[in-house]
């Protein structure tokens, strides 16, 4: 799944915590957009995400690299274009 929250935070520049696994994940991990906590280590994630409040530096990188995957990956009307180049080229 890919809840609408995911882009919003995004879209929004704020780093991201999650539970579970998947393309979000992945995302998150390559580009450093914030966390994927242990969905069954409360104590490893509550620590995890303690950490990352505590580390300004750590959380201007990950709303920072959020904007930019916003941006360059999920933007719109860059969306819109590659649909329509995609259409546009099965017509032909």
């Amino acid at each position: 799944n890919s809840a609408n929250k995911f882009f919003d935070a995004l879209a929004a520049g704020r780093p991201i915590a999650i539970n579970h696994d998947g393309w979000q994940a992945d995302l998150i991990r390559e580009n450093g957009l914030g966390l994927v906590l242990d969905p069954v280590n409360t104590d490893s994630a509550a620590s995890s995400l303690v950490e990352l409040v505590r580390d300004p530096g750590s959380l201007q990188r990950a709303r920072e690299s959020a904007r930019t995957i916003a941006r360059t990956q999920f933007d719109r009307d860059l969306l819109a274009r590659q649909a329509l180049t995609i259409l546009e080229s099965v017509y032909r």
